[in-house]
C-alpha cells in the first residue's frame, strides 16, 4: 500500500485532497445527469399512452411505448 503525503503546501491542494474534489464534483455532475434523464422520463411517459392504467411503465417500457406511438402516428400519416 503507498502511502500519500498529505500536507498543505501554501495554498496549493495536496493530491488526495484535489482528487476528493474531483471525485465530489464528478458524483454531481452525475446526479444533476440522472435528475435530467429521470425528468425527461417523466415527461415521456405523460404523453405516450400507457396499456397500464396505474403502474408507472419502466424506462425501457417507455422507450418501446414511444417507438410505438410514433410509428403508429407515422402510418396515420401515410
Amino acid at each position: 500500500m503507498v502511502r500519500v503525503a498529505c500536507k498543505r503546501q501554501g495554498n496549493k491542494l495536496t493530491s488526495r485532497e484535489v482528487l476528493k474534489k474531483r471525485r465530489l464534483a464528478a458524483n454531481a455532475r452525475e446526479r444533476r445527469r440522472m435528475t435530467g434523464l429521470n425528468e425527461a422520463f417523466d415527461r415521456l411517459r405523460e404523453v405516450v399512452p400507457a396499456l397500464t392504467g396505474d403502474q408507472k411503465l419502466s424506462k425501457f417500457e417507455t422507450l418501446q411505448m414511444a417507438q410505438t406511438y410514433i410509428n403508429a402516428l407515422s402510418d396515420l400519416l401515410h
